[in-house]
């Protein structure tokens, strides 16, 4: 369920620790230089993962899905999507997840990005580690959404074509998408927790 990765800035390249298969992730070393203004450098809590994004991200949204949900915690996901030709990883990482890999400081568990299935050229960078504002300009797999958003951005069943997804709108929802009750059961992501 969970794959303990290595990534180095200096050899541009991920290993994997355990004998799951092949690294899901990956880096390249057509990069700016180190100090170039156009970077943004995202850290973890406890600073042991570096991840470098040269540039602005290509699209950013808010995921509903559960797989986001249950590894966030929360009721949604912060993303934003970066070319991994602009992505440069360093630090001990673990990976989760059975569609999207979803990636996690080693130490701290701070979470710092997920893959992208459909589009295998992506990474999805969570937002809350970003220097600045974050603006999304959609809404993913709004269908799982726990709470209806009125922000005016496309509301995708799944994910727009762009991302690899079919492009159709969720309906339009007022208030809670389901009933509140006393009791709440669920999951973590590998299903080790309920």
């Amino acid at each position: 369920c969970c794959q303990r990765a290595c990534a180095d800035v200096e050899s541009h390249a991920v290993v994997v620790l355990s004998d799951v298969g092949s690294p899901e992730l990956s880096v390249s070393s057509e990069l700016c230089s180190p100090g170039d203004p156009k970077q943004n450098v995202v850290t973890c809590h406890c600073r042991q993962v570096q991840i470098i994004v040269v540039g602005s991200p290509t699209d950013s949204a808010i995921c509903h899905c559960k797989e986001c949900q249950k590894w966030s915690g929360g009721l949604a996901l912060a993303l934003a999507y970066f070319p991994k030709s602009r992505v440069r990883i360093r630090g001990e990482l673990l990976q989760f997840g059975t569609h999207s890999k979803y990636v996690s400081c080693a130490s701290c568990g701070s979470h710092m990005l997920r893959t992208v299935p459909k589009r295998g050229d992506l990474y999805a960078v969570c937002a809350g580690t970003l220097a600045g504002e974050f603006s999304p300009s959609m809404h993913l797999h709004y269908s799982a959404s726990v709470l209806s958003f009125y922000d005016g951005l496309p509301k995708f069943k799944n994910e727009p074509s762009v991302l690899g997804g079919s492009d159709e709108m969720a309906f339009f929802n007022y208030g809670l998408r389901s009933p509140l009750t006393h009791s709440v059961a669920g999951t973590c992501l590998c299903g080790a927790v309920k």
